[in-house]
């Protein structure tokens, strides 16, 4: 608030200098007589910023008046401009109204011209087909007057829309007849075409069975090739067998007769049985190395002469 008033004082100080008082050091050199002077000064100086603060005061408060009349001028300009602005708004609301109807109206008035141009392309076309329908009703009249004379001939009907009732009923049922006769033309081609492909099934099937049976007795001929060649080489083998035991009977026979010899000349014969060919064997050969031994000996003159073996 200070630094505000010191700002004022020197605005004015600066706009308004205090008013020079006159030199009177020429006339009262005296000491004195400058300090009054400058008392007289401060007095002037304190009367002008007395007069300056009564301005600033009366000033102020016309200000603050004058703030407050600009306040409720602004604050009764708000309101105006808030009216204005919501007359504003409320004529735009009833001009876009107006707007719409109108716009309604202009689309409702352009369907009725539209309508009202198809109704009379409507009423164009209907007039021109009432005249095609005349021609066509009067290019009928010869089949008319047959109609009427093929009533009167058969006697069976009252009218001709009976007779053609009639007639229609009639190509009804042709029509019928005709689709089911098409049906079942259908079935039977369809039946042909799935006999044809089954024989064709068929057909590869048997050709397939034939091949594999083909197949199958080249397995055979080369299964009985292979038979032969092993029942053949069985017979070899059986042959060969039966001279290994003949052969063997023969061995077994000639060992027992050379072991059955062996036990002639022993004092103690050995007890084996008759199957064990191989001790047999052992016994005569047991036998001869002792009979080679004796007559090593012999040879050498270290025995005497020879005995019984035992």
């Amino acid at each position: 608030m200070a630094g505000r008033w010191d700002h004022y004082f020197l605005t004015v100080l600066e706009n308004d200098p205090p008013v020079k008082m006159p030199d009177l050091e020429a006339h009262f050199p005296n000491s004195a007589i400058r300090l009054l002077e400058k008392k007289q000064e401060l007095v002037e100086t304190d009367r002008a910023l007395q007069a300056q603060k009564e301005e600033f005061r009366v000033k102020m408060e016309s200000l603050k008046e004058r703030q407050e009349e600009l306040e409720l001028k602004e604050k009764e300009l708000k309101n105006s401009i808030i009216r204005f602005d919501k007359f504003l708004t409320e004529d735009a609301g009833k001009r876009n109204r107006a707007r719409e109807k109108a716009a309604r109206e202009q689309e409702i008035a352009g369907r009725k011209d539209a309508e009202a141009a198809a109704l009379r392309e409507e009423v164009s076309l209907l007039r021109r087909e009432k005249e095609l329908l005349k021609q066509q009703l009067e290019a009928c009249d010869p089949f008319v007057q047959y109609l009427e004379r093929v009533l009167a001939w058969t006697g069976q009907f009252q009218e001709v829309p009976e007779l053609l009732a009639r007639f229609g009923g009639l190509v009804a049922t042709q029509a019928l007849l005709l689709g089911r006769e098409q049906a079942r033309r259908r079935e039977v081609e369809l039946e042909r075409l799935r006999l044809h492909q089954c024989v064709e099934e068929r057909g590869d099937e048997i050709l397939q069975h034939n091949n594999q049976l083909a197949q199958l007795r080249t397995q055979l001929e080369r299964a009985r090739a292979r038979t032969l060649k092993w029942e053949a080489r069985w017979t070899r083998i059986q042959n060969t067998a039966a001279q290994k035991t003949l052969l063997l009977g023969q061995i077994k026979m000639a060992s027992f007769s050379l072991f059955q010899l062996v036990r002639s000349h022993m004092n103690r014969p050995p007890q084996v049985p008759l199957e064990d060919t191989e001790g047999q064997l052992d016994k005569v050969q047991q036998y001869v190395k002792d009979l080679s031994d004796i007559l090593a000996d012999l040879r050498s003159g270290r025995l005497g002469p020879p005995t019984a073996a035992t």
